[in-house]
């Protein structure tokens, strides 16, 4: 990812050993010619990232959805600065396939939103990661009567861990989020699970405390 800008009064050479090299080195370019406008200073620039990914992770499970379009507005600014990941934090606003009613009347993103946004991120070299809240944060679905038989306890937020039809219900959400993404890094977050012990699960998390 490393790339060079060389701007001389002769002319400018940009450029490094790769399709993102160059890519970052035309947006330092588009950078430069946001603050200097027309003339552009003497520089050399040596530069590469000290992390391999770079990113942002956006919710998109309150408020509002963004449309493709808006959030292909965000990517455009992510390839700008050199960012290369976007992750959108999902809780329900996905078209699941086999559980419909998860993301109805709510703005939900479908596959083919995906599949667009995805492309689109590609083509500027940002990774669109696949991000699906797996355990806590689970409240919009357990609140719905057909999966309230997967809650931990009656609070109705986290997933009971210790219930196999937990995971043959997370197979089938990913089973239908994932096509959608070329990103083989999946995010199932897992955080906040404020009743894990407390309920179903905890005989289970008694016995594994040491």
């Amino acid at each position: 990812q490393a790339y060079s800008v060389v701007i001389t009064p002769q002319g400018v050479i940009a450029g490094g050993r790769s399709a993102v090299a160059l890519h970052y080195a035309a947006q330092t370019l588009r950078l430069l010619a946001r603050g200097e406008r027309l003339a552009w200073p003497s520089v050399q620039i040596a530069d590469w990232p000290s992390l391999p990914h770079r990113g942002l992770m956006l919710d998109v499970s309150r408020g509002k959805v963004p449309t493709v379009e808006t959030l292909q507005l965000l990517v455009d600014q992510l390839s700008l600065y050199k960012a290369n990941v976007l992750q959108l934090y999902t809780e329900h606003t996905f078209v699941f396939p086999h559980h419909p009613r998860i993301g109805e009347d709510c703005g939900s993103l479908s596959s083919d939103d995906i599949l667009r946004l995805d492309a689109y991120a590609r083509a500027r070299h940002v990774e669109l990661m696949p991000n699906l809240q797996s355990f806590g944060h689970c409240a919009h679905i357990l609140n719905l009567p057909e999966y309230e038989h997967l809650a931990e306890c009656a609070a109705r937020w986290s997933l009971c861990p210790t219930d196999e039809r937990t995971y043959a219900f997370l197979d089938d959400l990913y089973g239908d989020l994932l096509p959608a993404f070329s990103s083989r890094t999946l995010n199932i977050d897992c955080d906040e699970t404020w009743e894990l012990g407390k309920g179903r699960s905890a005989a289970a998390v008694a016995a594994r405390i040491v």
